[in-house]
């Protein structure tokens, strides 16, 4: 997944969220199994980045055989089954 984020922000206001920003999307994506890097680049050219390798099981369901996710019903729940 490649996202990418365009604002009116200045040079300065970049360079302050970059980094908060980062902060966010790593603590939105902290609860997940997933391998992920993030690098934000901003319009001065400082970069901030950060990533980690998934080093838990897995507790979602398999990947099926067309390379989508099965799914299950889960009651209305989007949290990942325990």
């Amino acid at each position: 997944m490649v996202i990418r984020f365009t604002s009116t922000l200045t040079e300065e206001d970049e360079n302050c969220i970059a980094p908060a920003l980062l902060k966010a999307v790593a603590n939105l994506l902290a609860p997940f199994p997933i391998s992920y890097s993030l690098r934000i680049e901003t319009t001065a050219g400082d970069v901030v980045e950060d990533g980690r390798s998934a080093a838990r099981s897995n507790p979602w369901p398999e990947v099926g055989s067309r390379g989508r996710r099965e799914s299950h019903d889960r009651g209305g729940s989007f949290d990942p089954p325990r």
